[in-house]
């Protein structure tokens, strides 16, 4: 008996384990997963924004931080791969970027004390504010052609594989991150705001409202709940598309039955035996 219920604890031990760690590599894939333009187009202001933090960091850019929402036209502060301070605004636009970003990007390079300072879109620029970049600044115009070429030199292109310390730098960069943001809210959020939210702003809520850094556990348990949402809302938005398919359809069949209608009917018919 003794010997079956050891059997019985050591496979359901194992099991758990076998568990966490499929769900380490869940987010692990999560955190990893590469995007393309299209992506992008998909994306909410704040995802750019963290996307682009990533970006940065892949490209050898450190302390990178985003900046509080609409804080003086800046979206990133970072240093470059030589030390340079440099402020980051991100432009996710279907339409061209124009001289005020250019203008913005000033003033918040001014507000931060940075030496340099870059505008990102998935877009392209006007003649305008490639004129003023060109006329004499250390602003850099970075358009849907740089995006693309460095999403492909730094960006892996496929999942690489689970690394248990580099997953670990991972959390540990994330748990530093509530320890900011709880330190920087003067009261505390009670709930999450309506709609979609984005895992930094899920960790910055939940930071928030409990007034210090999250453990590992409470981060890990938010990263599930935010990937399973994140999948909810897929599957929302392929449902909404199958259906939009659907009632294109009807509403083609419905034109067609109503121009049969229109053939069938008696007056019809009489101005067809006129001829």
């Amino acid at each position: 008996m003794l010997a079956y219920l050891k059997k019985r604890w050591n496979n359901w031990r194992l099991e758990k384990q076998r568990r966490a760690e499929e769900a380490d590599k869940a987010i692990w894939r999560v955190y990893y997963t590469s995007r393309s333009i299209d992506d992008i187009a998909q994306m909410t202001g704040t995802q750019f924004e963290e996307f682009l933090a990533r970006l940065f960091e892949c490209m050898g850019y450190t302390d990178v931080r985003m900046t509080p929402s609409n804080d003086q036209g800046a979206d990133l502060i970072c240093l470059s791969p030589i030390g340079i301070t440099t402020v980051v605004q991100a432009k996710r636009w279907s339409g061209p970027v124009g001289n005020s970003a250019v203008q913005e990007l000033l003033g918040a390079m001014r507000h931060y004390g940075c030496d340099e300072g870059i505008v990102v879109t998935n877009s392209r620029f006007t003649p305008a504010a490639i004129s003023l970049v060109e006329s004499g600044s250390d602003v850099t115009l970075c358009d849907k052609q740089w995006l693309q070429e460095k999403m492909h030199e730094f960006l892996p292109a496929s999942v690489p594989e689970f690394h248990r310390d580099m997953f670990d730098e991972i959390i540990d960069g994330w748990i530093k991150m509530t320890r900011r943001f709880a330190s920087e809210r003067t009261t505390r959020r009670k709930r999450f705001s309506h709609g979609h939210n984005t895992f930094t702003e899920v960790l910055r809520y939940a930071a928030e409202g409990k007034g210090k850094e999250l453990t590992v556990a409470e981060i890990k348990k938010l990263a599930h709940l935010h990937i399973n949402a994140s999948e909810a809302e897929a599957n929302y938005r392929e449902i909404n598309r199958k259906l939009e398919g659907v009632r294109a359809k009807q509403r083609h069949i419905e034109e067609e039955i109503a121009d049969l209608d229109e053939v069938l009917s008696p007056h019809s018919s009489d101005k067809y035996d006129d001829r």
